[in-house]
């Protein structure tokens, strides 16, 4: 099997880019290093590559959950492809699921495969979690600062949080679920499928094999009295 390694060079604060690197190189069998140069051009190159090759190949996301999600895009409706991730990211949300078993890359090389669900949103896929709200605001400003001094790196979750308090705490919307319109001022919408975190609320993960989500919805906008509502296919919804 080819092995080819997606690195995200703007993945979390950059610290352990060389020490990925030489991780990488020191494999043995049919290794490929690629380094992403702009947003999409994982998704892009994966594509590329698999119309023109037909033997089995598994793309490893060196990255955050982002990584992962253009990594998840390229290789849809490629049989011979696969996927794994080391996650090197702000955010690793999605290996949460599995334990956080991925910091072994000659592992990763051997481990074997399972197929998982998507989300699809518009053109759109995930294999973890979509949002919209407060915890988009979070992470779109995440984005944006985690590498300046300060703000940055390790605190720019911190800062992302700060931000959307002030500017996404109220949100208008409608919200269909299970065949039912939910309309009002909701802080935090998320259809999620592995096991997440949003603030201090934990969605438990739901099977990620068996086309089913979870739908938190936290209300209003103020946090001391949010409440979080939830549901996966074929459950009642519940609120906690």
């Amino acid at each position: 099997m080819k092995h080819v390694f997606i690195l995200n060079p703007k993945a979390g604060s950059g610290a352990h880019l060389d020490e990925t690197r030489a991780a990488i190189r020191s494999l043995d069998g049919d290794v490929t290093l690629y380094e992403t140069k702009a947003p999409k051009d994982a998704t892009r190159y994966i594509r590329t590559w698999c119309e023109s090759h037909t033997e089995d190949v598994r793309f490893y996301a060196c990255g955050g959950d982002g990584t992962i999600k253009e990594v998840a895009e390229g290789i849809l409706g490629f049989p011979q492809a696969s996927m794994s991730c080391f996650p090197i990211g702000s955010g690793n949300d999605f290996v949460k699921y599995y334990g956080g078993r991925f910091a072994d890359l000659a592992a990763l090389t051997a481990a074997d495969t399972l197929p998982v669900d998507m989300i699809t949103l518009g053109d759109e896929y995930s294999v973890n979690v979509c949002n919209f709200g407060f915890d988009a605001a979070v992470a779109d400003t995440m984005n944006r600062v985690r590498r300046l001094p300060l703000i940055g790196g390790k605190n720019a979750y911190t800062t992302g949080i700060l931000r959307a308090l002030v500017t996404a705490r109220r949100n208008r919307c409608d919200i269909y679920a299970d065949g039912e319109k939910l309309t009002g001022n909701y802080s935090i919408m998320a259809t999620t499928l592995a096991q997440t975190e949003i603030l201090s609320f934990t969605a438990t993960a739901v099977s990620v094999t068996q086309a089913e989500l979870n739908l938190i919805i936290l209300d209003g906008p103020d946090p001391g009295s949010w409440t979080v509502s939830y549901t996966a296919e074929g459950l009642e919804p519940q609120t906690t």
